[in-house]
């Protein structure tokens, strides 16, 4: 987490790189899972065992054989509601409020409301029988997918990232007379991106515990591309001096020492 420790990385060290950037994305992706398991997936455990006994989505149509508006289920996090004509004023506090209308999704946040229309030639069932067997079977599965793809793509952009960073690394390099090879300012510029990036997942713990809010999660997301910017700038400071450097405090200009007399 020093600029010493992440300049450290442009040296080849058997893997050590890939194995702190498996460690960072396990707990980037571990923080996601574990707050889609605490924010969001009881809601919407709930929101199915709310379900009629009988509804689908039929020709980019709700069929809704209960009442509206209602509310299936809300939180701080999520609240999903029914409203076949858009007339009701539920579950408008939560961060994410998913809206089943007639002829499409309204989903609201803290930017505003987003209509989504029904896919076309598309057929959804949402009474509660075969709702909750679906959703039993693959609610495990979900969250280990999340995690997965959270995951690999980290590893990816990291990776793709650092390539673009590479040459700005190098540049600092040279003009700070620090030596790097190319090999090495990519590496040097993926793991300037894990500091950043391991403040992203302390974030998600702390929004899943209400300790930040929505816009402060929002904040800390543009915040690690900051830290990233601010290590790969500063971390080739403190590669070691390019080879053929004037040693400190001696003239340049001056004749080499003459060897000692035999």
């Amino acid at each position: 987490m020093t600029f010493g420790g992440v300049a450290a990385f442009a040296q080849p060290a058997r893997g050590r790189l890939l194995k702190i950037q498996f460690t960072v994305a396990l707990f980037v992706a571990g923080s996601l899972v574990w707050l889609l398991a605490h924010a969001w997936f009881p809601q919407i455990d709930q929101a199915v065992a709310a379900f009629p006994t009988r509804g689908a989505i039929r020709n980019r149509t709700l069929e809704w054989d209960g009442t509206s508006p209602v509310s299936l289920a809300e939180g701080p996090f999520l609240s999903l509601t029914v409203d076949l004509e858009g007339v009701g004023n539920l579950g408008r506090s939560a961060d994410l409020h998913v809206e089943l209308g007639r002829t499409g999704l309204r989903l609201g946040s803290l930017f505003g409301y987003w209509r989504v229309p029904y896919p076309p030639g598309r057929s959804m069932v949402l009474n509660r029988t075969e709702a909750n067997a679906w959703w039993g079977a693959w609610r495990t599965f979900l969250l280990i997918g999340a995690g997965a793809l959270v995951g690999t793509s980290l590893l990816a952009s990291w990776w793709l990232l650092a390539i673009g960073y590479a040459f700005g690394v190098r540049l600092i390099a040279f003009y700070a007379d620090r030596h790097v090879s190319t090999l090495g300012s990519v590496r040097l510029a993926a793991a300037a991106l894990l500091p950043g990036s391991a403040l992203m997942g302390l974030a998600l713990l702390l929004y899943g515990n209400q300790r930040l809010s929505l816009l402060g999660l929002l904040l800390a997301w543009l915040i690690q591309w900051v830290v990233g910017w601010v290590y790969a700038f500063l971390a080739p400071l403190w590669l070691p001096r390019g080879s053929g450097l004037p040693a400190p405090g001696r003239n340049p200009f001056s004749p080499p020492p003459s060897a000692p007399p035999r």
